[in-house]
């Protein structure tokens, strides 16, 4: 599986999952399990990455969070939230893609 380039979203995009990771942590205030009344929050970086098969087709996708102060990145892919030590999105994907969490 190969991945393409990142694409910054809104905050709320991420999901469920690394939003309520992130309000437990207190990166994110006022968050009550809707995600469409999240807003974006400075020091936190949220992307979209497209995921591509063999054949060169656009296969899923996998959301990540950076939250840059902490140093760590949320990525959701494949139904599971996983948490990993990252500056950036870049470094995120490269141990996502590792199998490295």
């Amino acid at each position: 599986m190969e991945y393409g380039q990142p694409q910054e979203v809104p905050l709320f995009a991420v999901g469920r999952g690394l939003l309520h990771d992130l309000a437990i942590a207190g990166e994110i205030s006022g968050y009550d399990g809707d995600p469409v009344y999240v807003e974006n929050v400075e020091g936190i970086k949220s992307y979209l990455v497209h995921t591509y098969g063999k054949d060169g087709y656009v296969n899923g996708n996998i959301f990540v969070v950076v939250v840059e102060d902490a140093g760590r990145a949320g990525v959701t892919g494949n139904g599971e939230n996983v948490w990993l030590d990252a500056k950036d999105v870049e470094e995120a994907v490269r141990t996502y893609k590792r199998g490295a969490v």
